[in-house]
């Protein structure tokens, strides 16, 4: 969409901007971002539980849903079902072995969300353009 607007002295300028495709992209760079955030956790967490059994139940119980747009807000929820919150917290016979958090704390802490929402954006975008008179 351009615009025009009258600067100082009656200098023209023609802006061509795109905001609404610009926050649809940044939208879906978060999105994306987010994503990854939350598979990388229950990865980490599925490969680096302390159960080892043969039915695979606990690893099946570890889960990552896909994020949801809620007005500015960009949400994700990953975890576990039961049996692997008995690990985790423990019971009144057995310790805690927490592997949740501590594969939470691993992924989000190789992931820079800034510097990855501008990567998904990187070239994706053109700002707009301006034309002076």
């Amino acid at each position: 969409m351009a615009k025009t607007v009258i600067g100082a002295g009656g200098t023209r300028a023609y802006v061509n901007w795109f905001g609404g495709r610009i926050l649809t992209e940044l939208e879906l760079a978060t999105v994306n971002t987010v994503r990854a955030a939350t598979r990388a956790a229950a990865n980490h967490a599925r490969a680096n539980h302390p159960w080892q059994n043969q039915t695979g139940e606990l690893e099946d119980s570890i889960f990552a849903a896909e994020p949801e747009i809620k007005g500015d807000h960009v949400f994700a929820i990953w975890g576990a079902h039961y049996p692997a919150l008995y690990l985790e917290y423990g019971t009144v016979k057995m310790p805690p072995y927490p592997f949740l958090r501590p594969a939470a704390d691993a992924a989000y802490r190789l992931i820079n969300f800034a510097g990855a929402i501008r990567h998904e954006m990187s070239g994706s975008t053109d700002l707009g353009s301006i034309f002076l008179e």
